[in-house]
């Protein structure tokens, strides 16, 4: 499973064989394909064992608080928090954009569910919150080593945190609704 994990984050399900997953894992194709069938097999395996906990922990953290600017802030710290015990995690769900694509879903009914009740600012395209809330979480987990040095970035527990506590800050700040003055 590590072995498709790592091939599938690093080159997407299209670009990745049963052959070459069961190379990387030191196992014949013959063994793979007898366990998997094939490697929708072998990805829906990991997308239930590996990924489905993950989201599921996320998901729960959203759904204990009950505005949407909140359910944000917690969807950015546990996304970013996971995020950092598990760097393959960003990459796969940007690649595989079934998982990505549900996940947004839920996150816009969040940020719809905040503008109703004013808690989000309403002059901002819910599509577009999600699309900054995304890049705030992912990006750091996806650079490359390079600009990583260059940003010092650390992906690490610690730093995690550090990174939640300003993304929260610039959301919290951009997305407060406007005050009208008097």
């Amino acid at each position: 499973m590590d072995a498709a994990r790592d091939l599938f984050a690093a080159t997407g399900y299209a670009a990745t064989s049963l052959r070459q997953i069961a190379l990387r894992a030191g196992v014949t194709p013959a063994l793979a394909h007898y366990y998997f069938k094939d490697k929708t097999g072998l990805f829906d395996a990991l997308a239930r064992e590996r990924i489905a906990p993950l989201l599921e922990g996320i998901e729960a953290a959203i759904e204990r608080r009950s505005t949407g600017a909140a359910a944000l802030a917690e969807f950015v710290q546990q996304f970013t928090l996971v995020s950092a015990r598990h760097p393959w995690l960003p990459q796969l769900l940007l690649r595989e954009t079934q998982a990505m694509q549900l996940l947004a879903g839920k996150l816009q009914a969040l940020v719809a569910a905040g503008q109703a009740r004013h808690a989000i600012r309403a002059d901002l395209r819910a599509d577009s919150i999600v699309l900054s809330v995304l890049s705030l979480c992912a990006f750091p987990f996806l650079v490359g080593d390079g600009l990583r040095r260059e940003l010092r970035l650390s992906i690490d527990a610690g730093s995690a945190a550090a990174m939640t506590l300003h993304h929260l800050a610039v959301l919290q700040d951009g997305l407060k609704p406007r005050t009208r003055a008097v």
